[in-house]
């Protein structure tokens, strides 16, 4: 039986490498392949689980079919019987197991018919799993089965001893019946056997010499030689033998005519020569078949040589046939190029020894897999170039006895991309590891998740769940229109319309988090196409704009605040300045003699009107943190009490007060006052809160800055203190809550509030660089958290009362006021305390009038607000005039920072409009004496 040549296992190997290349090299291994199998002098295709895949143009001769009907089709059309096909699976697959290919000689049946004798030779596709298939080589041996069953007939039927023998070892192959008759044995008796293991020879020499002979003279003519019967007889006959080529081995071809009966032999002379010459024509005709045969068999042997040097020198592949002991044998020219170096300088030279020294030891445990028997595939190491570099090359091998077949390619390039790639992989898995956004990417069409960064995981509350499609993502993801509980319709999702080509940007989406919280977010939406344009994946990038979101609805609020706080300041400035008429004109017209008592009710209840209208402003300047601080250190929990005191004989029997100011340390900087109206304030809302009774409790504790959060204070890591107002009465609605501190918000219903007690406190406990901040729902009554900053300092113990009866003084005083009322009101209130008054109605006519007065003024009273020149610029030009000037400054609101740099330059004293006449006559008194004014003239009364 033939084995398939060396070179088509090459091929093979070739085959089953170009597979895994890239498509160019594939289609350049492809075309050189088709070229080969065009003109290989064997059929060759291939067998996947039991169907034909491919053929070449030599089995289509074979077969007489045509390629379509062939491909696709089982194997078994075309085999003559069920018998022939399944033996011919089974001797295969039994050799395959065994040897790692099969050989096996079968039947074929032609289209119009006819048996095919064929040699039918396989590999497996995959090693590892013989059912994927095999690739086949197939020879039609039809006619030389033909010719060899037309020797056998004559063989068998030759009068003359014929014999078949292995010229090595002497073992029969063959022989005719009258062989058997002349031996005396049985066909069995010698088949597979040597004549001179059955002691056929008497001298085994005989047979030695007889065998040089033949070796010497290529044949043997007669020669006289002496055997032994089976009986024991000696029989001297003659030998003619030859030597011919069978399956690849050496046969001797012998003949044999018996001499023992020579006396009979020479009767019947004529008659056995004839048959003499009848059986030599006849080897004769077989010794020039067998040699016509043979020289066929030489020209195709050197026809596929020449191919396979052809193949062996244009292949861009590294070819190498080493042997198992380490050596280069056959190498061709593409090594020259990769290694630098020269064939003849690489050939029988050890591969170990260009072998990188950290890869030899998987190089030997790879040869000795191959000396195994075993094929040895995608295995890479380094070999050394001529410069000193080193290559990486991979490896396809297989051996072949003591020699290894290998086809190898220089992959460094393809290292080194794969290495940069690798690097910029580790480079992005750092990056979306890192970036502080989300990153999240699904397939196109399934929607199926593929990429989730650690910050999508946080932010979303959860990673990458397999049960995800585009059909369900917002579902199981929660996603929501921001301020709603409508779900985020689906086709407006960056990632869904990334998944159709398109970029979207998107800021109004909340996710609901697995434990329950929610986080808004800013969504990018980008496809991802491959290199034909397709979209292959769509990716999000999202960022947590909560807390931007936040602090843009408090900018929001803080910018409407301050709009408001502008107006009402604006309101309050004219306000006041009309209530100091009104109050100035009523303290006149009360301190009169002739004044009944009737009258003077009527005079109180102006006041008492105007000094409420005066509140309503001091709340208004408060919202608008224009109103100046008295800023001195004070017990906090003085001013609590202080309010609870003035609280407690007004509130309804029903309601009890608690207290709990445990803080440690009490003392902040700030106006008490300001401060005990917040707390009045607080508690007459709580009061509201609970019309048929209930608790309220004031509480305070102290606060580490370190245990604050950030931006909570003016100043950070600085200790606070929180004082708690906590009422059990009805509790704020949730969609009221965000509107409580905003001014004129109530829901107590027309004529029952002002809408400015929140408004006032919030603006109270900002001036005073603190925060305020409330807790409450429904039924579950409310409470109110304030933080302020502590100080080091000793706290006041009471804040002085003010005078009730104007100070009597002299000197001449400068009024300086834009409002007529004003002037009038003050120049009377001055005059009746008995100083000289000078009026100017603005800025200049102030400067004016000082310069032609200048040795008569003694103080000047300033307003702040006025036109062409307003009071803070003619401050400091007055200053120039006479930096040691007494100037008191009077307003109907101010910012602290203005009165703070009017401080640091020498303002004697801030009067806030509308003032008293005692408060007047007092600061004028003080500031005249050059005593500093106390601090209860710098605040309402």
């Amino acid at each position: 039986m033939l084995r398939p040549p060396s070179w088509l296992c090459l091929l093979l190997i070739l085959a089953g490498l170009g597979a895994q290349e890239t498509d160019g090299d594939a289609l350049r291994d492809a075309q050189m392949l088709a070229g080969v199998l065009r003109s290989a002098p064997t059929g060759i295709g291939t067998v996947e689980h039991r169907v034909i895949t491919q053929v070449n143009d030599y089995i289509l001769r074979l077969t007489g079919y045509q390629r379509e009907q062939l491909l696709g089709q089982s194997a078994r059309m075309l085999y003559p019987s069920q018998e022939d096909f399944d033996y011919v699976g089974r001797e295969k697959y039994r050799q395959i197991s065994r040897h790692g290919t099969g050989s096996v000689e079968t039947r074929w049946q032609h289209q119009d018919g006819s048996i095919r004798h064929v040699i039918l030779s396989s590999t497996p596709l995959d090693p590892d799993d013989l059912a994927a298939g095999v690739v086949f080589t197939v020879m039609d041996i039809t006619k030389r089965r033909q010719a060899e069953e037309r020797f056998q007939t004559v063989f068998d039927v030759s009068p003359a001893a014929l014999v078949l023998s292995d010229l090595e070892t002497g073992r029969i192959i063959d022989l005719n019946r009258a062989t058997t008759a002349m031996l005396g044995y049985h066909r069995e008796d010698l088949i597979g056997h040597s004549t001179v293991e059955r002691g056929i020879w008497p001298d085994p020499q005989e047979r030695t010499k007889a065998l040089a002979k033949l070796a010497a003279q290529g044949q043997l003519d007669a020669e006289p030689v002496q055997l032994r019967h089976k009986n024991g007889q000696l029989h001297w006959l003659r030998l003619s033998a030859a030597s011919i080529d069978r399956q690849g081995r050496p046969t001797m071809l012998s003949v044999l005519l018996d001499e023992t009966q020579q006396r009979r032999a020479e009767a019947s002379l004529g008659s056995r020569t004839r048959w003499f010459l009848i059986t030599l024509g006849i080897a004769v005709l077989l010794l020039l078949g067998l040699t016509l045969r043979l020289g066929l068999s030489l020209r195709q042997q050197q026809q596929t040589k020449a191919e396979l040097e052809r193949y062996f020198s244009s292949s861009l592949d590294l070819l190498c046939i080493a042997d198992t002991d380490g050596r280069f044998l056959r190498l061709n020219p593409e090594w020259e190029r990769v290694l630098g170096y020269s064939l003849a300088d690489l050939e029988q030279q050890r591969f170990l020894d260009l072998v990188h020294p950290d890869d030899r030891e998987a190089t030997l445990a790879a040869t000795a897999t191959l000396a195994s028997g075993q094929p040895v595939h995608n295995f890479t190491n380094r070999y050394r170039c001529r410069d000193g570099s080193y290559r990486w090359i991979e490896w396809r091998s297989q051996a072949q006895g003591n020699l290894i077949y290998a086809v190898a390619r220089d992959i460094t390039d393809r290292r080194r991309i794969e290495d940069e790639n690798t690097y910029r992989r580790q480079i992005l898995d750092s990056l979306l590891d890192n970036l502080p956004i989300g990153v999240f990417m699904v397939r196109v069409g399934s929607g199926e998740p593929v990429v989730a960064n650690p910050k999508a995981k946080e932010l979303l509350g959860r990673g990458i769940l397999p049960e995800v499609n585009q059909d369900n993502l917002g579902q199981i993801y929660q996603s929501f229109i921001t301020g709603t509980t409508t779900p985020y319709p689906t086709e407006r999702m960056p990632i869904i319309r990334g998944m159709h080509g398109e970029r979207s940007h998107v800021d109004d989406m909340t996710v609901v988090r697995p434990d329950g919280s929610s986080i808004q977010l800013e969504v990018y939406g980008t496809p991802v196409v491959d290199s034909q344009g397709t979209v292959i994946l769509s990716l999000t990038s999202f960022f947590d704009v909560t807390e931007r979101r936040m602090a843009e609805e408090q900018l929001r609020q803080s910018q409407k605040m301050e709009a408001i706080g502008q107006l009402a300041g604006g309101v309050a400035h004219d306000f006041n300045n009309m209530l100091c008429g009104i109050l100035g004109a009523t303290e006149l017209l009360v301190s009169r003699p002739d004044v009944s008592p009737r009258q003077r009710r009527h005079l109180d209840l102006i006041a008492s009107s105007a000094n409420r209208a005066a509140d309503l402003t001091r709340k208004l300047l408060s919202f608008a943190r224009r109103q100046p601080l008295a800023n001195q250190a004070i017990d906090l929990h003085q001013a609590v009490q202080a309010a609870i005191d003035l609280l407690s004989p007004t509130l309804d029997r029903r309601i009890t007060i608690d207290t709990a100011l445990v803080a440690e340390q009490s003392t902040v900087m700030g106006d008490a006052t300001l401060l005990q109206n917040v707390f009045l304030n607080l508690g007459i809302n709580a009061a509201h809160a609970m019309p048929e009774g209930g608790n309220l409790s004031f509480s305070s504790r102290t606060i580490p800055g370190t245990d604050l959060p950030p931006g909570i204070l003016r100043e950070a890591s600085t200790t606070a203190i929180e004082i708690n107002v906590r009422d059990s009465g009805n509790g704020i609605a949730a969609e009221h809550l965000p509107h409580i501190f905003e001014p004129f918000f109530t829901t107590k219903g027309a004529g029952r509030g002002s809408g400015l007690g929140l408004a006032s406190a919030l603006g109270t406990i900002q001036q005073h660089g603190g925060s305020i901040t409330v807790d409450s729902s429904p039924g579950s009554g409310t409470c109110f958290h304030i933080l302020l900053p502590l100080t080091s300092g000793e706290a006041a113990l009471r804040p002085p009362v003010p005078q009730e009866h104007c100070v009597p003084g002299s000197g001449c005083i400068l009024l300086v006021d834009d409002e007529a009322v004003m002037r009038d009101c003050g120049t009377a209130l001055l005059e009746e305390a008995g100083y000289r008054v000078l009026v100017a109605a603005d800025g200049e006519e102030a400067l004016a009038c000082y310069t032609a007065h200048r040795a008569e003024i003694d103080l000047v009273l300033l307003d702040m607000v006025m036109p062409r020149l307003n009071g803070r610029d003619c401050f400091h030009a007055l200053r120039q005039l006479r930096p040691d000037l007494p100037i008191i400054l009077a307003s109907g609101f101010s910012h602290e920072d203005e009165l703070a740099d009017l401080r640091s330059h020498g303002l004697a004293g801030f009067l806030a409009k509308p003032y008293s006449g005692p408060q007047l006559t007092h600061m004028l008194s003080e500031a005249l004496a050059g005593t500093p004014s106390p601090p209860e003239h710098q605040k309402d009364s």
